[in-house]
């Protein structure tokens, strides 16, 4: 099981990038980052989404002076060590850089986005007097008292 880093350590973030092994980074006070968890962090100018790596790949050891910090961890689901370790033999593999292995995991942005509000309708209440036959073919599907989109009803 991969063991949380407390504020002012480093962890190593590997960015969806052309880079070969993740970058460390200090880790933000309050915040407690594992190995696979998503985080924002700067890059040169930008900020980007990166996965906590495992500490093993991360280069050698840099003055605490002249590492950023990560900005924030992503409310989303880790990556298992599962899959960085597929990533790594994938990168390994053929012959891509770990972080464009990574890229092409991460390449749907919306994985990331609030999942959207889905409407639907239930039947409830007493029915309309006057069925026409729309009407008597809705309330028939919707007998079986589940949630309906309107497109299926």
């Amino acid at each position: 099981m991969d063991r949380p880093v407390s504020a002012r350590a480093t962890v190593a973030v590997l960015m969806p990038l052309w880079l070969e092994r993740p970058y460390d980074y200090l880790v933000p006070d309050g915040v407690e980052l594992r190995p696979g968890d998503f985080v924002v962090a700067p890059i040169g100018s930008m900020r980007r989404i990166g996965v906590v790596w495992d500490a093993a790949l991360a280069r050698d050891a840099l003055d605490p002076k002249k590492l950023k910090s990560v900005i924030e961890k992503v409310d989303a689901e880790p990556l298992p060590a599962v899959s960085r370790r597929f990533a790594e033999w994938v990168a390994r593999y053929t012959l891509m850089p770990l972080g464009m292995t990574l890229k092409m995991m991460m390449s749907s942005a919306e994985a990331f986005d609030a999942e959207a509000t889905r409407w639907g309708y239930k039947l409830v209440g007493v029915p309309p007097g006057r069925l026409t036959p729309g009407r008597k073919r809705v309330l028939e599907a919707a007998a079986d008292g589940l949630v309906w989109p309107k497109a299926q009803l």
